[in-house]
């Protein structure tokens, strides 16, 4: 059963047959991103598409393989939280960098 969970010092997570799961899984979105590469006509719509695969495939290894789908809730939150007002200021830096020399 691919879903089976194995106990290691009282804690629980995915057997083997899970890990090989979402490692074909990250497989296929890194094929998917490579095939988009050698597409044409895309436009704008090549960097958020790359984006949303890219994101796609880090939140996969946080949850699973870094094991934060099986410790707790806050854990979660906290890595949550961290990772918007990591990407927000980011982003504010990115527009200010652009439109910056444009505000009076």
């Amino acid at each position: 059963n691919i879903w089976r969970t194995v106990t290691h010092g009282g804690v629980s997570h995915a057997g083997p047959g899970f890990y090989w799961l979402v490692g074909l899984f990250l497989g296929v979105i890194t094929l998917l991103e490579v095939w988009l590469f050698t597409l044409q006509g895309l436009g704008g719509l090549y960097i958020p598409i790359l984006l949303g695969l890219s994101t796609m495939k880090f939140v996969a290894v946080v949850a699973f393989f870094m094991h934060l789908r099986f410790d707790g809730r806050l854990f979660t939150y906290i890595f949550a939280a961290s990772m918007i007002i990591g990407i927000s200021m980011f982003s504010l830096l990115l527009l200010l960098q652009q439109f910056g020399n444009q505000v009076q």
